[in-house]
């Protein structure tokens, strides 16, 4: 890799995700010392615009460009009733939007946030891939409950399985295997549990470096739980992964310690003295201003209630 190398970074989401984005890039700005490309491809770029102008008045050296996803037809599995929405499945068309200069690319999801410096392992990240005959960095994520199951569904070779949500991927200008990714789609179909990530599995099997698991550290634990569950007991975690469906963002979310990382860039982006909340109905709302007044909830532990009060004027998810 030469010295002229600068970061291809991906983001892929939808007007639903426009604030968790927004910040997980503001995160990565922080946190990243040299200069870089960030590719967005979005449902309706519009609605992220004046976050783009955020973003592009840090000082940050980056080039920010979007594409708005044009679905060329396909039907996307499994999205009835989840968390999830069809623009997890963008990026198994990023060859359809990229520039042809682009020869790799950091894939990042919107519900990350960076917390230290991850110049230096970025940079040797690239260097390892290019080194190698894969196409592939990711983290290793095996549960041994259903590894058996998954193989066999996915109709893999291997009993292995990585997390899709922090990638480094190099382009196949011999065999565009991203072609072959939307195939799997179709052919997966009802077999797909995970998405994306499912077809990006059943197509890489185990051909794949491991990623360090401090670019893609669980944020569901505490920072000392992360070092313990892993081999290295010094990992300090550089990016933290909002994994499942208890998010920071959500007031079930905030007694996760590590909530604090998402609502203190939040703040720092916008200006603001409050946090980011989605209430999903009225009633939602009413609950938690309740066991906020009344009670004393367990993450009053990593906010005060005055910063909580302030938060509830953000209102109804629809009204944000």
């Amino acid at each position: 890799m030469n010295n002229n190398f600068k970061l291809n970074l991906i983001y892929c989401f939808d007007e639903n995700y426009n604030t968790q984005a927004a910040v997980s890039i503001y995160s990565f700005l922080r946190n990243y010392k040299n200069s870089l490309n960030i590719y967005i491809l979005h449902n309706n770029p519009s609605t992220f615009k004046n976050y783009k102008n955020k973003l592009s008045e840090t000082g940050a050296v980056a080039n920010i460009q979007m594409f708005k996803f044009e679905n060329p037809g396909y039907t996307f599995p499994n999205l009835t009733n989840k968390h999830v929405s069809e623009a997890t499945y963008y990026r198994l068309f990023l060859d359809m939007y990229l520039p042809e200069s682009v020869e790799n690319f950091m894939y990042v999801d919107a519900d990350t946030v960076i917390i230290k410096d991850v110049t230096k392992t970025i940079k040797d990240s690239f260097l390892e891939l290019n080194d190698s005959e894969y196409f592939l960095i990711a983290k290793e994520e095996i549960d041994k409950n259903t590894i058996k199951e998954t193989t066999k569904r996915l109709n893999k070779r291997k009993e292995t399985y990585f997390n899709a949500g922090v990638m480094f991927m190099k382009i196949d200008n011999d065999d565009n295997y991203f072609i072959k990714l939307r195939k799997l789609i179709t052919q997966l179909n009802t077999k797909i549990q995970w998405w994306d990530q499912d077809v990006l599995n059943a197509f890489f099997d185990d051909k794949y470096i491991r990623l360090d698991g401090k670019l893609n550290s669980n944020a569901n634990f505490t920072i000392s739980k992360i070092s313990n569950t892993n081999s290295d007991l010094n990992m300090e975690p550089e990016i933290l992964h909002y994994q499942g469906k208890s998010k920071p963002w959500k007031w079930q979310g905030l007694k996760i310690e590590n909530s604090l990382y998402f609502h203190n860039y939040f703040m720092d982006l916008n200006n603001v003295d409050k946090l980011y909340l989605e209430f999903e109905s009225k009633f939602e709302l009413l609950l938690f201003t309740l066991r906020t007044l009344f009670l004393k909830p367990e993450y009053t532990k990593n906010y005060t209630k005055r910063l909580l009060f302030n938060s509830l004027v953000k209102g109804l998810k629809n009204d944000n």
